[in-house]
Formats: structure tokens, C-alpha cells, sequence
């Protein structure tokens, strides 16, 4: 029954579609890895192909039982392309930044992944991928983990050539290091750190500037579109995301403190963050989703000063809120305004 209830997406059809390529690789057959899970792998061919979180759970859990391997995360990771991720893929290849390919990717999170995935600030020269796990993968959760890591690694270096010695990524992990090799460290040449409170992917900020050879404006528009369609479908997300969204806007001069956006909503703070992490997002990365919307709409429809857009997006000063722009759109605020002039939103 619970299972009834979750969203079906085509998104963890295709990862269990890569357990199946990865258990052939490794000499076990994708009948014997989806039997008993409720997968037909037939139907996963098809272009239409949805499962629930907890059909793909069953598919891991019994890829780590015939798989028996240390490095089955990485090994699905480096499986994964942009166009893995169907609409989503499309919609960051035809960016035109790194930058703006990572603000689409993140706003439209939910529908296509399993962790929640938020950017910030680390200082003024790099910035950080933040990873919290969002459908409990449990005992399977390191696996899931460094999934993610290797697909992140690997599409940043689809998008924008993202060469680990030359930008000085590092990777900070929630856990201890692994008696022996790891074969993360095989995969991500970077200097990875363990026992940290937040997992994260830390690189130069500088990165976010850079161009995709890709772009295609009109591509853009209609798989974002897509994206569009993609979340309005999820159970209860829609509505809900719109009305927090709409009281966090509201409440962006105050600081827009959760207390006060849940009690807008008719929710408790930590019911309202329970709600939202079941809806594959996160109180702080709607707060930075509404302020990277209103920064471009104050930068191109009005010619108020930043420190008025600062004040009113609810900074306390003007160099976080530069800071945050160039995370957002991969440059400072007077050429975002330059470049965008005349320009009708």
C-alpha cells in the first residue's frame, strides 16, 4: 500500500535500468536481479517507465547481495550521463553556464533524484554541494552516497570540463574511511576528507562561469518546461511548494525565518521541514531557489541599488549578497543587469 502511494518516476526507472546493465557487466543476469523485486525488465524499456523509491530500493538491495563489491556506487556513478536524467539532462546540457546548468538541475531535484542536494557558500573563492539523503536508503545509504558523488563528478565534467587538480575539488564525507583502498579515491582524484558533518563536493567558484558548448536557448525553455510538468505531477508537491514559496517571498525583508513561514502555511517548523524533505527539497533550498529568482527579477526589471535588493531579499550585508549572486548566475550583479537590459521577464 505505502508503496501505491509513492510518486512513480521515470528517473529511478533508469537507475534501476543501470543496476541491470551493471549486474551483466558483472555476469549476473537482469532477471535474477529484478526477481522478486516487482520489476519487469521488459517494461523498463519502455519510454513511459516509472517505479517507486521502494521498488528501486529492492532492485539495490539485491544488487548488493549478487554484487557483492565495494565499489557497486562507484561503478553506477561513472554509468551515468546528462541525458541519464531524461528532461533534466537536456535542460542543463543546453545552458548556457555551469553555473545556470546546476540552478536548473537543483530547482527540479526532486522529480529526478534521490538526495537532496543543496549549493552554498563555502567562502568568497568555492563553493559546495551539500547531500542529504531524502528516501532513507538505510543500510545501502554509502552505496547511494558515492553514487551520487561519481555522477556529480562526472556531469560537471560533461558540462564544463571540471579537471580536479587544476580547480582543487575536494569531497568531504559523514563517515569513516573504509579499512583499506576506497575506491572512491580511484575515481574523484581529490583530496577526500571523512568524519565530516555534511557530505559534500567543494570546487572553485570560479567554475560556475564557465561556458557549455551545448547551449541551445530554445531547448532550454522546452525541457525546463518539461521539468515544469514533471513536478507538477508528484503527490501534494505542487501545491504546497507554491505556498511556501509564496510565504518565504513575503517574508524575505524579516529574514524569512521558518517559524514564521510555517505559521503562514498552517504547519509547526519542524512538521513543515519533515514535509518538505518527504517532497525531495529543503526549507534552505527553497529560501535560496526564491532568492535567486527575485535577485534576477530586481536586477532586470528595476534599477534599485543593491544594497536595497540585498536588504529586501534579506541579507545583512551587500558582499553576501554579491557573494550568492555569482553562485546563482556565475557573475557580479552590474553585469547581470548590463548584459540583461531591456530584457522583458
Amino acid at each position: 500500500m505505502v508503496d501505491e502511494l509513492e510518486p512513480q518516476l521515470g528517473a529511478y526507472a533508469q537507475l534501476a535500468v543501470l543496476y541491470g546493465d551493471l549486474a551483466e557487466l558483472r555476469g549476473v543476469s537482469r532477471d535474477a536481479l529484478f526477481d522478486g523485486t516487482g520489476v519487469n525488465p521488459v517494461s523498463l524499456k519502455a519510454p513511459s517507465a516509472a517505479i517507486s523509491i521502494s521498488t528501486l530500493k529492492a532492485v539495490a538491495r539485491r544488487g548488493m547481495a549478487l554484487l557483492d563489491r565495494a565499489d557497486n556506487g562507484v561503478a553506477l556513478g561513472l554509468m551515468v550521463s546528462a541525458r541519464t536524467f531524461g528532461f533534466l539532462g537536456y535542460a542543463a546540457l543546453s545552458s548556457a553556464t555551469l553555473g545556470e546548468a546546476l540552478a536548473v538541475a537543483l530547482k527540479f531535484q526532486q522529480g529526478f533524484s534521490t538526495f537532496q542536494l543543496t549549493m552554498v557558500d563555502e567562502s568568497e573563492e568555492r563553493v559546495a554541494i551539500e547531500f542529504e539523503d531524502r528516501v532513507g536508503w538505510e543500510e545501502l545509504s554509502q552505496q547511494a552516497l558515492e553514487s551520487t558523488l561519481v555522477c556529480i563528478h562526472s556531469l560537471l565534467h560533461e558540462l564544463g570540463g571540471l579537471e580536479c587538480a587544476a580547480d582543487g575539488v575536494e569531497v568531504y564525507l559523514a563517515c569513516r574511511k573504509p579499512a583499506g583502498s576506497y575506491p572512491l579515491e580511484a575515481h574523484i582524484p581529490a583530496r577526500i576528507h571523512f568524519e565530516s558533518e555534511v557530505s559534500r563536493y567543494c570546487f572553485a567558484r570560479k567554475l560556475l562561469e564557465l561556458p557549455i558548448a551545448t547551449m541551445d536557448e530554445t531547448l532550454r525553455e522546452l525541457a525546463v518546461h518539461q521539468c515544469e510538468q514533471v513536478m507538477n505531477s508528484l503527490p501534494e508537491g505542487a501545491s504546497l511548494l507554491r505556498q511556501v514559496g509564496q510565504a518565504i517571498e513575503a517574508e524575505l525583508p524579516n529574514g524569512a525565518l521558518r517559524d514564521r513561514v510555517a505559521r503562514r502555511v498552517g504547519y509547526g517548523s519542524r512538521t513543515l521541514q519533515r514535509r518538505l524533505l518527504g517532497l525531495g527539497t529543503s526549507y534552505a533550498g527553497l529560501v535560496d531557489t526564491t532568492r535567486r529568482a527575485q535577485a534576477g527579477r530586481f536586477m532586470v526589471t528595476t534599477s534599485i541599488s543593491l544594497e536595497d535588493v540585498a536588504e529586501r531579499l534579506g541579507y545583512g550585508d551587500v558582499a553576501s549578497f554579491r557573494r550568492a549572486f555569482r553562485r546563482w548566475f556565475g557573475c557580479t550583479p552590474g553585469m547581470y543587469r548590463k548584459a540583461n537590459k531591456g530584457r522583458v521577464l
